[in-house]
């Protein structure tokens, strides 16, 4: 899990978790309530999730809003974000088949760690 304190004071901020050197094109995995994105490599599966609901933040109470990245995933914080840490999970399986590919959406999911939530 990677944390990130962010402070209300702070102006807006562009908040990322990414692969600076990855070269294939990730798959988009949300679900309810988690954003995440898959990078497939070889026998190697790497998912990034973070606690969000890009494009319905109002509607699921969230004071912050996404993007997915070619290399990862962006948190946008705005004048209404309050003083909050942001979890990144992050995890990846090797050798991933088709039996364990789900396994790394449920381990980048930061809601299925409740001992690092703030």
């Amino acid at each position: 899990m990677i944390q990130y304190k962010f402070s209300k004071g702070s102006k807006n901020q562009k908040i990322q978790c990414c692969l600076p050197s990855i070269d294939v094109k990730g798959d988009i995995e949300s679900g309810e309530r988690l954003e995440a994105i898959a990078f497939y490599k070889g026998r190697i599966k790497l998912t990034i999730g973070i606690e969000a609901s890009f494009g319905m933040e109002v509607e699921d109470g969230y004071d912050y809003t996404g993007n997915y990245l070619s290399n990862g995933i962006e948190c946008k914080t705005n004048l209404y974000t309050e003083d909050q840490i942001f979890h990144f999970g992050v995890i990846w399986i090797e050798p991933y088949t088709q039996e364990n590919d789900h396994q790394t959406w449920y381990g980048a999911d930061p809601a299925m760690t409740p001992s690092l939530k703030d």
